[in-house]
């Protein structure tokens, strides 16, 4: 019987069967790749990094009248 190694760690183990258990329950997803027929998930765009100044209207200047 061979060994088999992890592909995501150095650990090795006496069966595949160990090896596939190991990947599903510590690595969890990090082996898995998402299915090659489905678009991606719909995800929320990141916000902007300075959000844009409100739009208030500027209070007009009032000169005085000479007297």
């Amino acid at each position: 019987m061979t060994a088999v190694n992890c592909p995501m760690c150095e650990l090795r183990f006496a069966s595949r069967t160990e090896r596939d258990w190991h990947l599903r329950n510590e690595h969890q997803r990090a082996h898995v790749h998402p299915p090659a027929n489905q678009p991606p998930s719909w995800t929320r765009p990141a916000p902007d990094a300075e959000p844009a100044p409100a739009s208030a209207p500027e209070p007009a200047a009032e000169e005085e009248a000479p007297s």
